[in-house]
């Protein structure tokens, strides 16, 4: 198996990608309150693996499945302080802004009903659709690729490393299941989307 092709960039291009599940949002905050209040074992945040995060077929993940297919629910998570700040630097730098998430197909309508309730889809140039016969890394290095994005924001441990792979600079967001990231020179860790923004701006 050959090398993932790297994206051929636009000198031009001021698109980037930004990821919304625990990268612009809390999503898994508001995830875990609702699996614990519903499941006999206790679920930490802090100690929120990559394993699980990725796991199919655990308790947590029945849960899970409850809450994703409730949309009522998934749009009540809140955005991380200064996300829509961080969002609004980008726009008024010029930057194309291109929402990217990994989320079902049926959580689209979801997903801009969520930017528009916090603001964010002013800012924002496109949102695209992961449909459901893709997997997340391919459907991300995807949209990289046809946007020729300069940057991406995401959380997802693999995803970083996929997004990476092609030659994009991933600034990614400090969660309890990505501590264990191997060192990349185009891996840029940050506390917050916010804080990564700035950085970004100003390299």
């Amino acid at each position: 198996m050959g090398s993932p092709e790297r994206i051929t960039h636009n000198p031009h291009s001021k698109a980037v990608l930004i990821d919304v599940d625990n990268t612009i949002n809390k999503l898994q905050v508001h995830l875990m309150k609702y699996v614990n209040r519903r499941s006999t074992q206790l679920y930490l945040y802090r100690q929120f693996t990559s394993t699980q995060m990725e796991s199919t077929d655990t308790p947590f993940d029945k849960l899970a499945e409850e809450y994703f297919g409730s949309p009522e629910l998934v749009i009540q998570s809140r955005p991380f302080p200064k996300a829509l700040e961080g969002t609004k630097l980008l726009h008024e730098n010029g930057f194309e802004l291109h929402i990217a998430s990994a989320r079902r197909e049926s959580l689209y309508p979801t997903t801009i009903a969520w930017l528009e309730k916090h603001g964010f889809f002013s800012y924002v140039t496109d949102v695209h659709l992961k449909t459901s016969h893709i997997s997340g890394a391919d459907f991300k290095t995807g949209v990289a690729k046809e946007i020729s994005a300069v940057a991406a924001f995401d959380d997802e441990k693999l995803l970083a490393e996929a997004l990476a792979s092609i030659g994009i600079p991933v600034y990614l967001i400090r969660r309890p299941w990505n501590v264990e990231l191997k060192k990349n020179d185009l891996i840029r860790p940050h506390s917050s989307f916010y804080r990564a923004t700035l950085s970004f701006l100003n390299s």
